[in-house]
């Protein structure tokens, strides 16, 4: 496994290089999802979302995939590296008992599951 960025630029440049048949430099989104996955880096559907969020669409509905690679690096890496997911293990659930949670529309955590739990109710009621 890639321990540095350089060598995830390597690894993520090689496996996205070999979807480009043409030598464009270019590749559809649907063409780098797939080559992200197929990888071998373990990516979860949800990191691979994460990572194509960051990609910078060109005129033709494709990707530059040197500079997708270059902007995405440390973030792929972050995901794979065990080191750091240890690191989030720790600092997560601690993190997820705050009300800084997240915030949906300016409310806290605790502000939006009483919200939600209050549209549940009354969207659920019975009419006569």
């Amino acid at each position: 496994m890639p321990r540095t960025e350089d060598q995830i630029e390597i690894v993520l440049t090689r496996a996205l290089s070999s979807g480009d048949e043409d030598g464009t430099g270019l590749l559809s989104f649907a063409a780098i999802k797939t080559l992200l996955r197929a990888a071998g880096l373990g990516l979860t559907r949800i990191q691979i979302i994460a990572l194509m969020s960051e990609a910078q669409e060109e005129e033709d509905d494709s990707v530059a995939y040197d500079r997708f690679v270059k902007n995405i690096a440390p973030m792929a890496l972050s995901f794979i590296d065990y080191d750091h997911q240890a690191k989030m293990a720790q600092i997560v659930p601690a993190y997820r008992s705050t009300e800084e949670y997240f915030t949906v529309q300016g409310m806290n955590q605790q502000e939006f599951e009483v919200l939600a739990l209050l549209c549940t109710i009354i969207y659920t009621v019975p009419t006569s």
